[in-house]
């Protein structure tokens, strides 16, 4: 599902306005109308920051992993911003150039993984 489907519909199941969400959320009304729409007011494709990511994920009650799955979503990594190691950022580049069935058969072994670390 796409992500401002989903937010859509977790907002709407609140009777909350974009902007009380958005105060829930922890982010401006612009950005909570930016990720329903999908793009942001200038018409480029929007996608949220990882922060936002987690912020959404919190609120909605799923881990930040879930909230990906659910949405195809993609965090844009910044190795300046981020720490992360030479390890993890060629893991984070395997994934993105494999193909659908290696990523459905990693995205199969991550929530196995989840699944274990959570019961």
């Amino acid at each position: 599902m796409e992500l401002g489907k989903m937010v859509k519909e977790y907002r709407d199941r609140l009777h909350m306005s974009q902007r009380e969400f958005a105060k829930l959320v922890g982010v401006s009304n612009q950005t909570i109308s930016n990720i329903e729409r999908g793009y942001n007011s200038k018409g480029e494709p929007f996608n949220p920051d990882t922060a936002t990511y987690k912020k959404l994920a919190q609120t909605m009650y799923l881990s930040l992993g879930d909230l990906l799955l659910q949405t195809g979503g993609e965090i844009t990594i910044n190795p300046e911003t981020i720490d992360l190691s030479d390890e993890e950022l060629r893991l984070i580049y395997c994934y993105r150039n494999a193909d659908d069935d290696m990523k459905n058969a990693i995205k199969t072994l991550l929530a196995r993984f989840d699944n274990t670390v959570e019961g």
